[in-house]
């Protein structure tokens, strides 16, 4: 994963696995970038070959369930990419007014947030 910093540096970490074939890379995007987000999203799929996107919501402050993540998730179903949410911990949450979700740990996404229904998912309840 790109140290996390705004806005994120996939370029780094493109560098430091080019030469690990074993090495998947994932591009860490912040939706809140907008289209931004979506050329890079693009740029790290096409130019440094990644095969995964993480979202960081407690970190780039934004709920997961907000319309602002739609762009990411369906450019990520167009490229056939998993998608991997990373909602924080203690030292690390988002501010929300509305209540946290939490899935089962494995299913569909039934249209949900994201209108995204061929989606499989994987959770982790964690606490």
């Amino acid at each position: 994963m790109p140290p996390l910093q705004d806005p994120p540096d996939n370029g780094w970490l493109a560098q430091r696995i080019k030469d690990q074939p074993r090495l998947i890379g994932c591009a860490l995007i912040n939706p809140l970038m907008g289209g931004d987000a979506i050329v890079d999203l693009e740029r790290s799929v096409n130019e440094f070959g990644f095969r995964g996107v993480k979202l960081m919501p407690a970190f780039y402050h934004y709920p997961i369930e907000s319309e602002i993540v739609d762009p990411v998730m369906n450019k990520a179903a167009e490229l056939d990419l998993p998608v991997t949410i990373h909602s924080g911990n203690k030292l690390l949450s988002a501010r929300s007014d509305r209540p946290a979700r939490r899935p089962a740990p494995r299913g569909e996404c039934d249209n949900g947030p994201h209108g995204l229904s061929r989606l499989r998912w994987t959770g982790d309840r964690g606490g």
